[in-house]
């Protein structure tokens, strides 16, 4: 192994291409639409030449006001990759249910319930 591969072995453990979820329509989609948002943004401030003006007076700012401006800016964007993240999840439950590997929705439920009413 190289020097550079020891590197990033030494940084990612066993972690390897294999871990992206390459099989799965949604998840590889959901990844995509973020990864392209996220390159937009990038091209987008750099285009404009904002860098600068957003290093100098916004991420390095101990302004009180433009530090809560950004707490609240990072709370929203958190929320909206949550809500990305819970539509993901539904999508692939509703694609699994009556598929080939006979998963089902109520199947996960049915013990849970039977355990509360104490019939198990």
């Amino acid at each position: 192994m190289n020097e550079s591969g020891a590197v990033w072995s030494s940084l990612l453990g066993r972690l390897d291409l294999n871990a992206l979820p390459l099989y799965s329509k949604v998840a590889t989609a959901a990844a995509s639409l973020v990864l392209l948002v996220i390159i937009a943004a990038l091209i987008l401030i750099t285009v404009k030449r904002w860098w600068p003006y957003l290093w100098r007076e916004w991420f390095t700012s101990l302004d009180h006001k433009r530090i809560g401006i950004m707490y609240v800016a990072l709370s929203l964007i958190m929320l909206m990759r949550g809500i990305i993240e819970a539509v993901m999840m539904r999508t692939q439950q509703a694609l699994a249910v009556n598929s080939a590997s006979g998963t089902s929705l109520n199947r996960g439920s049915a013990p849970r319930t039977a355990l509360v009413r104490g019939t198990q």
